[in-house]
């Protein structure tokens, strides 16, 4: 009995270690992530408005020349031309800003879609650990130390430890009887 149980203790054991070094690494694996994304969407921002400035003055420069190219100078054309830049810029600039708040609000709603995932992961690992289940009512019934899933390997007079929450018994099997068949368990539930 203290040979099962101490490997039943090892087993939860080695369980609960596995699992909280999986969810351990898992968290530090989502920081590193975040850690990442976010210098990475500051970047595309930093580029986009590089070459939107880059546009701009190219942009100017193409104005001048073409204004100097027909000969007019006249304030109204440049002042057009100086509308339509900011225009331009101020439109690529939102876009962009947009494109950097998605780009964030993408990388932070994953990383908290995945720290649920864990937690549920978590909670789960939890209500199978066997310690949980003898405390809802199961029991583990074994015989020479191999823990039974159905009676098939049982025959009369072999001696059985079933494991409770708060102890161990030792039984004799005296008989064996079959399961049911579905039909009587019909009846009997009707």
């Amino acid at each position: 009995m203290a040979a099962a149980e101490n490997e039943l203790n090892d087993l939860s054991e080695g369980i609960r270690d596995g699992t909280g070094s999986m969810i351990e690494e898992n968290k530090k694996r989502l920081e590193t992530y975040n850690i990442q994304l976010l210098p990475l969407a500051r970047m595309m921002i930093s580029a986009g408005r590089e070459k939107l400035s880059g546009k701009m003055m190219e942009l100017i420069r193409s104005g001048r020349e073409n204004t100097s190219r027909s000969g007019v100078f006249t304030a109204t054309l440049l002042s057009r031309l100086f509308s339509s830049v900011k225009s331009f810029s101020s439109e690529r600039k939102k876009i962009i800003d947009n494109s950097g708040e998605n780009l964030i609000s993408y990388t932070l709603n994953s990383i908290n879609n995945n720290r649920i995932r864990l937690t549920g992961l978590d909670k789960t690992l939890s209500i199978l650990n066997p310690e949980n289940v003898l405390r809802r009512g199961f029991t583990i019934t074994s015989l020479n130390g191999k823990i039974l899933k159905t009676g098939d390997s049982l025959k009369e007079d072999d001696i059985i430890d079933t494991l409770f929450t708060d102890g161990t018994v030792k039984s004799k099997v005296v008989s064996m009887n079959s399961p049911p068949s579905p039909s009587l368990l019909r009846k009997e539930g009707e």
